[in-house]
């Protein structure tokens, strides 16, 4: 069954974290990004960044419907180490040399999404990420 899509862009907003650091403090970021322009600490590029990203269901939209089923394309995704979706690992495929789509389970009201990616492995510009409703819906 094919149900139109619907797209959200999600570059803006994005927390960051160095998860190695504990005393790292949450900056924000938008996508997509060159991670050695930014300026860093002590001046060192972290080994590992967590970004996460919190986003409702759009209104008007029944989460067990056919156009609520979503995913994430992740656009110049290289270094990408994990995916969570609300605080549980999801799996993720390569649609493309650095492009990667993440099947969602049902979205909730409020939603959280986190990618880790092994920072000094992400080469230029990274990320850019759009959430999608609809399109090719399977029937089970």
């Amino acid at each position: 069954m094919h149900v139109p899509e619907h797209v959200v862009r999600l570059n803006a907003a994005w927390e960051a974290l160095d998860p190695d650091d504990p005393s790292s403090r949450r900056f924000r970021v938008s996508l997509p990004v060159d991670w050695r322009s930014l300026s860093w600490p002590g001046g060192n590029l972290p080994r590992r960044l967590r970004l996460s990203r919190r986003f409702g269901r759009p209104a008007g939209l029944e989460p067990n419907s056919p156009a609520a089923r979503a995913r994430l394309l992740i656009d110049g995704a290289a270094a990408v180490v994990a995916v969570e979706f609300n605080d549980r690992p999801v799996p993720w495929d390569s649609a493309a040399p650095g492009r990667l789509v993440v099947e969602l389970p049902v979205l909730e009201g409020r939603n959280l999404a986190t990618i880790e990616i092994a920072v000094a492995e992400a080469p230029g510009a990274w990320g850019g990420v759009t959430l999608v409703f609809g399109g090719e819906v399977g029937s089970g």
